[in-house]
């Protein structure tokens, strides 16, 4: 008999922050491209460069969104600094997005955009800060209660997560939460397991959402009622006379 492997991604149960400068399972950076333009697309994990590609963004004619799993990407040759001919290239839209994810795995990525002409000029540059624009989202999974910290101005929301309801669970829900200069908009929200949370950027931010308080998601016991049973006391005994 054929047995099938099974793997269980370790990453989407353990407990630690999730940061907009490292990307890992469960985060999603989306990036809006306001410009036409040359871009470069540098992709890190640990530091190292692990996926490099061109991006030309133009008026009409490409697709309006595209998303990368970073656990997936891979540079299938090298790329010159200055060679326009060789290795990845993705064409979008002007007020295009692209979208970076991370499907699995226990890594931390990065992403930076800068303007092919204008080095200097960085589009995005997730390891510093999520510039205006653009969104981070977080889907979080286990109950309890989390604390979201924009770590550029210190702002701070409340992000509750309740168990999900089997009955009238729906997948891919996500609410919205706009982060902008010295506050969170609201400032607490709830959300059902497995859901995710939205941060849109009105300014500059270094994101983190982290968990402060767990909660039990499995029901509690019922408490059964006790019987107690007692021996019947038997026929009475006879003594001799």
């Amino acid at each position: 008999m054929h047995k099938k492997k099974v793997l269980l991604n370790r990453a989407m149960f353990s407990i630690r922050p999730y940061e907009s400068s490292a990307l890992t399972v469960l985060t999603t950076l989306f990036h809006h491209f306001t410009e036409a333009g040359n871009y470069e697309l540098f992709v890190r994990r640990g530091g190292a460069v692990i996926h490099r590609a061109a991006i030309q963004v133009g008026e009409k004619g490409a697709q309006q969104q595209l998303n990368l799993d970073l656990a997936a990407l891979r540079d299938t040759e090298a790329r010159e600094c200055c060679d326009k001919e060789a290795g990845t290239k993705y064409a979008l839209a002007v007020n295009s997005i692209m979208g970076f994810y991370v499907s699995q795995g226990t890594g931390a990525y990065s992403v930076e955009i800068a303007r092919t002409e204008h080095k200097e000029r960085r589009a995005l540059d997730s390891a510093a800060h999520v510039p205006p624009g653009d969104l981070f989202a977080v889907t979080l999974v286990r109950p309890g209660t989390y604390r979201a910290v924009n770590e550029e101005g210190g702002a701070e929301a409340l992000i509750r997560v309740k168990p999900p309801d089997r009955k009238d669970y729906r997948a891919g829900e996500a609410v919205l939460v706009t982060c902008g200069a010295g506050a969170f908009k609201p400032k607490r929200v709830e959300i059902t397991s497995g859901h995710s949370v939205v941060f849109r950027c009105e300014t500059p931010a270094r994101l983190r959402v982290e968990l402060v308080d767990a909660a039990e998601s499995a029901p509690r016991p019922r408490q059964e009622m006790r019987h107690t049973l007692r021996r019947s006391p038997g026929p009475p005994s006879h003594k001799a006379t």
